[in-house]
């Protein structure tokens, strides 16, 4: 599956000065350690730090979005600081007027949100001068059709974080790698693999649930504001008896259930390497003890509950390694205490794992809102690259079409994996 893109043609230019690079403090962890260089989505622990490096400051220049280059469904007003898509949810890409500092960050303000769609805003940087891209030849979609180019690079920020009245702030460190914060929450890792030998503009795509945004003063920011002091504690108390399981997805993403509900990714790791669980006794809870593990199954392979003689079985699956964490309670009664250590009288049973959607051969992300997996097939050209919501809304658009093949579509099936 794929869509057949023209590169955006792209006039020779010059070798311009660099701007500064912004402090060469090399990041680390908060046990001593580098920041992992995968591409993973990771929370760290806000610090109150100087927005303007020392002996530095931002060019003359303010950040405004670039005038002429952008998407044919954009419209800007007088001060070039405030864009709106006015029709669709798509072809609206926009760039910044001027390249942007290493730790200089682009920070936009949600001003309009559109319920009717999926996905929402995309963010990303390209090493193209927008003066030289012609309007007419930008894709629809930033993802994934200009990322598939050669000097951009782009991903789309979740949709809970999509909201009006949200500030969203996203910068590139020395090594290419992208962060952003929503308003005043902690620094997370958007993506990275960035090239920062050349000159870098923001670019911006005004998609999906998101209607318009506004740019507002860039600021600099401390690398030192990177380094996490702790991981993220959970929102509630722990009382004894309670249950936390435990789940590290492709992405490095772990994520964290407590007593069955979903709390949420807690911190991100290299999951490309062996790894250990680190448990530290904070506060109230004095004693913990591990139920066990399972491996969550992934989709087109059949579930394999666990023996209660051989392995007790909890939420906690670190060692398995799936795209999307199932994060559920395991027992079928109350347990005894595992937080104030007492063991339950009998082996928790685990009943077997449901396969999530969206796994092994159906990890494919739809290709409108770039977020759900392609569940739906498209009639009558039968190409799959939709989920079913953005299929629905696409058939009711005037002249809709095929985004690989552009045949029209006359209806959409949605298509249920066997188990």
């Amino acid at each position: 599956m794929g869509n057949n893109f023209s590169s955006i043609p792209s006039l020779p230019r010059g070798n311009p000065s660099r701007a500064p690079r912004g402090h060469p403090q090399n990041l680390k962890d908060s046990i001593g350690g580098p920041f992992p260089v995968t591409s993973h989505r990771c929370h760290h622990k806000q610090k109150h730090c100087p927005a303007v490096l020392p002996g530095g400051g931002l060019p003359a220049t303010p950040l405004l979005f670039h005038p002429h280059t952008k998407g044919s469904q954009i419209l800007m007003d007088l001060s070039h600081k405030a864009v709106k898509r006015q029709a669709s949810f798509c072809n609206a890409i926009t760039f910044s007027n001027r390249p942007v500092l290493i730790y200089e960050q682009v920070r936009l303000k949600i001003t309009k949100k559109q319920c009717c769609w999926s996905g929402a805003l995309r963010l990303g940087f390209t090493s193209k001068d927008p003066s030289r891209i012609h309007p007419d030849s930008l894709p629809k979609y930033a993802c994934p059709d200009l990322v598939s180019q050669s000097g951009f690079w782009a991903k789309a920020l979740p949709e809970e974080f999509a909201n009006e009245g949200n500030i969203i702030a996203f910068w590139v460190d020395k090594k290419g790698r992208v962060f952003h914060r929503i308003n005043d929450s902690a620094v997370m890792l958007f993506f990275s693999g960035v090239r920062t030998a050349d000159p870098l503009w923001a670019l911006v795509d005004v998609y999906g649930l998101t209607r318009g945004v506004q740019l507002l003063d860039s600021e600099l920011v401390l690398p030192d504001c990177l380094r996490p002091r702790s991981f993220t504690a959970l929102p509630g108390p722990l009382h004894s008896g309670d249950i936390l399981g435990l789940v590290v997805n492709a992405d490095g993403e772990l994520h964290l259930s407590h007593n069955g509900a979903a709390a949420g990714m807690q911190l991100c790791v290299d999951a490309s390497q062996p790894l250990w669980m680190l448990f530290g006794l904070h506060g109230t809870v004095t004693q913990i003890r591990i139920l066990g593990s399972t491996i969550l199954a992934e989709r087109g392979i059949p579930s394999l509950p666990c023996s209660p003689a051989s392995t007790p079985t909890s939420p906690s699956a670190l060692g398995s390694r799936l795209s999307d964490p199932l994060l559920s309670t395991c027992s079928s009664g109350p347990l005894g205490s595992s937080a104030g250590g007492t063991a339950p009288n009998s082996p928790v049973s685990l009943p077997e794992s449901p396969v999530t959607p969206g796994l092994g051969q159906w990890s494919d992300e739809c290709t409108i809102c770039y977020e759900h997996a392609v569940d739906t097939v498209i009639y009558t050209c039968g190409h799959m690259c939709l989920c079913y919501a953005c299929g629905l809304r696409l058939k009711k658009a005037l002249h809709a079409c095929c985004p690989i093949c552009r045949r029209p579509i006359k209806d959409i099936i949605k298509t249920y994996r066997s188990s």
